[in-house]
């Protein structure tokens, strides 16, 4: 049986596997530690925004979609 779920529950492991994503791959090119502000800035700058621009959507939507 399928079931539809949404959340911060489900959404918290994609943002994980995109911010391990994110720092393998800087880490991999020679970048020194990453200030943990300057991933979130990045992930947010990135983004996929979803649901139009609305202050409202980014309580329903989130910032967007991990690119």
């Amino acid at each position: 049986k399928r079931q539809l779920m949404n959340g911060t529950s489900m959404s918290s492991p994609n943002a994980a596997g995109g911010i391990a994503l994110l720092l393998s791959g800087l880490l991999a090119g020679g970048a020194g530690p990453i200030a943990p502000h300057r991933l979130c800035r990045a992930l947010e700058n990135t983004a996929l925004p979803l649901g139009g621009a609305s202050p409202d959507a980014v309580l329903t939507y989130g910032r967007g979609l991990i690119q």
